[in-house]
């Protein structure tokens, strides 16, 4: 049973050294030959062939080719096609046993030192490794490879499962990251999230400043950490990079992510102030170092000013006028009225709303059915508030959407009556019979 021997950063590495035309499945190669072609030693290009050879990518004895699936992903490493290079690799682990031990044995105990990895793998096929400093090496190469896939986070020795999840507060950092770079961070995590060390090697950022800019995306809701030290981008995030969504959208939907965040206390301040016309970046700096309670020196306070104005600017909040910048006050508080009032609604519900009893929802739902049959006073906004929180939960989201589409329709024509066919719905998907 061949295992990987080398890391699989270091095979992709070798791999980006290797001619296109060596890799194709017809022409067969030694260790020898390998050796000369990557310049290194003998030892070196045995270790690579055993690592490629036990994910698939060649076979062979004394002479090797790479197969078709090998060719397939050399040719995206190469390429510099690295995630879809990942999606192959992550597919193709479904194949190998070695990998679901690991993986089996993750998911019940939540994380594996790389020495624990390397006595699995020795128990389950039979290896009598003695030295330890091999033992690790088994179990960091594999490691690595499901760390590489998304399947796990490889770092200071261990395996942490990603959904591991990991409790911590999100420090209230400056505006330290400009739009352009924030977009870079989420197409670089897109689709199965990074580590920060790998993160900071794709986008050539050191770890210390992608920390803040990491940290900048979190509050603003577009990055989540799925694992201590793993990220991954929210859905959210990526509403924000799918090509197929048109600029002005994703304009608007970073506006509401200022606005959702605790950043909009900065405009909330502007606007009790009525300081919205005439605005410079100096007095925004100043803002700035007043609400995160900090004294910054001049630089500092110019920077962080200017990167905030670059997010307000992009998303259309803020216009360069003759004497200074404008806030676009009917847009801003429009859009901030309807943040706060859901946000407000979303509390309340999650006060009132639980998901250990379906019975119980369905007999609320049997229960606004009788009540909108009446002529009494309602408050329909709470009802229909809760039977939204309710289909999210239970991910009715069609369901969701008749009852949002009608409620728009109740406003007009203020006939509670619109919502009895949504009530039948409801008593169909929960599988019970109304009387």
């Amino acid at each position: 049973m061949e295992l990987p021997y080398i890391r699989i950063r270091k095979i992709n590495e070798l791999i980006k050294e290797i001619p296109i035309d060596f890799i194709k499945p017809e022409n067969e190669f030694r260790v020898k030959e390998l050796s000369t072609l990557l310049q290194i030693s003998k030892s070196s290009a045995s270790n690579f062939i055993v690592s490629l050879k036990a994910l698939g990518f060649i076979e062979g004895k004394k002479k090797f080719r790479f197969t078709k699936l090998g060719e397939k992903y050399a040719k995206l490493i190469i390429r510099g096609q690295e995630s879809e290079a990942r999606e192959i690799l992550r597919e193709h682990i479904k194949n190998f046993g070695y990998f679901q031990i690991v993986l089996q044995k993750l998911k019940v105990r939540g994380k594996l030192t790389i020495e624990e990895i390397g006595n699995i793998l020795a128990l389950h096929y039979d290896k009598a490794w003695k030295d330890v400093a091999t033992v690790k090496n088994y179990g960091a190469s594999v490691a690595s490879v499901l760390d590489f896939i998304g399947f796990g986070i490889y770092r200071d020795g261990a395996l942490l499962a990603v959904n591991e999840k990991v409790k911590e507060e999100t420090e209230f950092v400056a505006p330290d990251v400009n739009v352009k770079k924030i977009f870079s961070i989420l197409k670089a995590l897109y689709p199965s999230g990074s580590d920060i060390h790998t993160l900071s090697q794709r986008l050539e950022t050191k770890e210390g400043r992608l920390s803040v800019e990491l940290g900048c995306c979190i509050l603003l809701g577009l990055v989540k950490r799925s694992a201590k030290g793993y990220y991954e981008v929210t859905e959210y995030g990526k509403e924000l990079i799918d090509p197929l969504v048109v600029e002005n959208e994703k304009k608007r939907k970073f506006r509401l992510a200022i606005l959702k965040s605790p950043y909009r206390i900065i405009l909330v301040r502007l606007l009790e102030k009525n300081k919205t016309v005439g605005l410079t970046v100096k007095e925004i700096g100043e803002l700035l170092e007043y609400e995160f309670r900090k004294k910054w020196n001049e630089k500092t306070k110019q920077s962080y000013a200017k990167k905030f104005i670059d997010w307000l600017k992009f998303s259309e909040i803020l216009s360069r006028e003759k004497g200074g910048y404008q806030l676009k006050v009917d847009l801003l508080k429009e859009e901030l009225s309807k943040t706060l009032n859901t946000e407000a609604t979303e509390e309340s519900l999650s006060k009132s709303v639980s998901k250990s009893d379906l019975i119980k929802y369905y007999l609320l739902g049997k229960s606004i059915g009788q009540i909108i049959g009446k002529t009494q006073e309602i408050d329909i906004d709470e009802i229909v508030g809760n039977i939204l929180m309710f289909c999210r939960e239970e991910e009715f989201e069609d369901l969701a959407e008749d009852w949002k589409s009608d409620y728009q329709l109740f406003k007009e024509i203020g006939d509670c009556r619109i919502f009895l066919r949504d009530i039948r719905m409801l008593e169909k998907v929960l599988g019970v019979m109304s009387k």
